[in-house]
């Protein structure tokens, strides 16, 4: 059933579709869910009527091109995509602690592609009009200068181009400098107020990658129009005359192409290939300035793909590794005997040998010395956006700088201000902590290589209790914590592994998880967790694996009346002995459900979307005071909907504690109130 629930969604979020007008028979719409004691409630602001606004920016977004002048002083791109007319906004961001802190640099008015300074104030950027992968035709380009930082931007060159092939920028200093604008290699002698294209004489030649070491001396590698010959030049005057160095041509029908070319001095050079027959890359170096060139390495070039190449020193060099959409083998990879050989950053033998850090994916990579580096990764099939890493001490460990450490698994709300979250984006088995309602997180405990975790449950600030698979197994394990999240012990384990849909304990002693699996059910336990009993799933009618409980035997499941044929309706089982559920009552036609949550007394909280899987469809609120019996709308802004929030996830963790403090953990950041959910931050 869960499986079925996110594939269905899959689907109509790339179909977009609209949904139908029908009958709902055998369905009644507005009744009681069920009945529960009345309970005096604590005051609220969220009134009948009232809309919902959203402060603060969540993380949906993308970072490229990492510049980085000393340990301090950096810049990188953040660009974002409206999901509704699929509109590109970058704006560039400013480090002056050495990504500590971030802050936003003149306006995102400019798409940027490229940035490169040579000090704080002077610095050139490429950016483009429009996108040749969703517009086929030609793409303008401009090379533009700044003198403030990055406040402001004076368009120095413009162009149009059909390609989108190689992007860069170097210079020397203020004065010297290239810039690879697609199929064109632009220099300039006098700091941009003049660009020269130079010109190749190779004929049918497109460039992909550019390196220089001063102003006269570097190499281009690009591929012909038909992608089946690599070429590497090289000149020695500035760009005025070249030299073929290598060529291969591919007699087979793949596509070829350099995925980058560097010199970290005059003599010394590595360039990395991609074919898509063979679906490897070779690496070839030379220590002769390109005079001869050797292949050293070979280098799987399709899922995971490499992205760039970067070296710091003739034996120590990086390659980033992009997984694409699933979570293979990838990550930042490094070589210190100059290409020979690459380990993976996070796994056994990369020098970070408890497993703290695990980078599953990578785009870019900027060292300013052996030692100090950053990288830009990439969450698992990039439902989590993007985040900047550092090292101090040359790859064998790494923080992330940006954004903030977030849970991006699962939360567990203790009340107002203290709660804890599991995995956050540059660490898969993290556990985290905040005491500020959600501000600032804390990383407690890395569960990396030893357990996966999955689900977290907390009764108080100390007492806790979590759900997780060892590594390199198939089965679910229950840990436990008194500490508030210092020491865990292994409560209990299960023979398979738990497709968990929900898990809370209640008190001390009483717990539920309930696995969504094929032949899942109901496992309760009375014992704090040592010991559990199983309960073969009796499914109410079209449920879709969406839950909330306030004991062990009492809760509601959100049912699809349309049983996936017109999914798009929201009813409520309800079970009131831990056996039963009894038949589904219609909240919401022409919606669907994301998250559930009780409150206090007979109030819960439903985020629905109206009408689901659209680019323009709309987020909501449904709240109830009398147990199910009417359901109040809210509307959230325009522009929240599952494109923006959710990315194809069948449940997001929403909580409350109390009627005032809620939280929902988002695909792209938590959404935090303070007033019973009628205004929410971004945090």
């Amino acid at each position: 059933m869960k499986k079925l629930a996110i594939v269905l969604l899959i689907i109509f979020l790339l179909s977009g579709c609209s949904p139908a007008n029908r009958s709902k028979q055998g369905l009644s719409w507005g009744g009681s869910v069920a009945e529960t004691p009345t309970v005096s409630l604590s005051p609220q602001t969220l009134k009948p009527g009232d809309a919902i606004s959203v402060s603060g920016e969540n993380n949906c977004f993308s970072l490229r091109s990492l510049d980085f002048l000393d340990e301090n002083n950096g810049w990188v791109i953040r660009e974002r995509t409206d999901s509704r007319n699929l509109e590109r906004k970058s704006q560039l961001l400013q480090t002056r602690d050495g990504g500590m802190h971030w802050a936003e640099i003149g306006s995102d008015g400019n798409t940027l592609d490229e940035v490169k300074f040579v000090d704080s104030h002077e610095g050139w950027a490429i950016s483009q009009a429009g996108q040749v992968e969703t517009n086929p035709g030609p793409v303008q380009y401009s090379v533009m200068q700044t003198m403030d930082g990055g406040a402001t931007w004076n368009v120095q060159w413009q162009g149009q181009q059909t390609s989108a092939s190689g992007l860069g920028l170097w210079f020397q200093d203020a004065a010297h400098g290239f810039a690879l604008v697609a199929d064109t290699l632009l220099a300039t002698q006098n700091g941009g107020r003049e660009w020269t294209k130079v010109s190749f004489g190779a004929g049918d030649f497109i460039p992909q990658s550019m390196s220089f070491t001063d102003a006269q001396t570097g190499g281009v590698a690009g591929v012909n129009g038909q992608q089946n010959v690599l070429t590497v030049l090289h000149t020695s005057d500035g760009g005025k005359s070249w030299q073929r160095q290598f060529q291969k041509s591919n007699s087979g029908s793949g596509i070829m192409g350099i995925i980058g070319l560097d010199f970290v001095d005059a003599r010394t050079g590595w360039f990395l290939t991609s074919d898509l027959d063979t679906r490897n890359g070779d690496l070839y170096h030379t220590d002769d300035g390109g005079s001869n060139w050797k292949k050293i390495n070979q280098i799987k070039c399709v899922r995971p793909t490499p992205t760039s190449l970067h070296f710091i020193s003739p034996k120590v060099g990086w390659i980033p590794l992009d997984v694409g959409a699933e979570p293979i083998d990838g990550g930042l990879t490094y070589t210190r005997d100059g290409g020979k050989s690459f380990q993976v950053v996070g796994r056994s033998g990369a020098g970070d040998p408890d497993g703290t850090q695990k980078i599953t994916s990578a785009r870019d990579v900027d060292f300013i010395s052996g030692e100090q580096g950053w990288a830009i990764g990439l969450s698992i099939s990039m439902s989590n956006g993007d985040y900047l890493i550092r090292t101090k001490d040359g790859g064998n460990t790494w923080d992330q700088v940006y954004p903030k450490l977030m849970p991006t698994k699962d939360i567990s709300i203790v009340d107002g201000q203290n709660g804890y979250g599991l995995t956050t984006l540059s660490d898969f088995g993290a556990l985290l902590y905040t005491s500020d309602g959600g501000s600032s997180w804390q990383i407690l405990k890395s569960f990396a290589q030893k357990y996966r975790p999955d689900k977290l449950s907390f009764i108080d600030a100390k007492t806790g209790w979590m759900l997780a698979s060892p590594v390199a197994t198939n089965r679910t394990v229950v840990l436990h914590t008194s500490d508030g999240g210092g020491t865990w012990a292994e409560l209990s384990s299960f023979s398979t592994y738990l497709e968990t849909d929900y898990f809370r304990f209640f008190d001390a002693n009483n717990g539920i998880a309930i696995d969504g699996g094929i032949d899942g059910g109901f496992y309760r336990t009375k014992d704090g967790g040592q010991t559990w009993d199983f309960t073969p799933r009796e499914i109410p009618e079209n449920g879709i694996n969406q839950f909330a409980f306030r004991s062990p035997i009492e809760g509601w499941e959100i049912c699809n009346p349309g049983n996936y044929k017109t999914p798009y309706d929201i009813a409520v089982s309800s079970m009131t002995d831990g056996t039963a559920w009894q038949a589904p009552i219609g909240i919401r036609p022409g919606a669907w459900s994301y998250a559930l949550t009780f409150l206090s007394g007979q109030k819960a909280m439903l985020l629905a979307e109206e009408p689901p899987f659209n680019q323009d469809s709309r987020m909501e609120l449904l709240v109830t005071a009398d147990a199910g019996k009417t359901w109040e709308p809210h509307p959230l802004p325009e522009g929240i909907n599952g494109f923006s929030i959710v990315l194809l996830q069948n449940q997001l963790p929403m909580q409350f504690a109390g009627d005032l403090h809620g939280w929902i953990l988002t695909a792209y950041g938590l959404l935090v109130t303070q007033d019973g959910g009628k205004t929410w931050t971004w945090k």
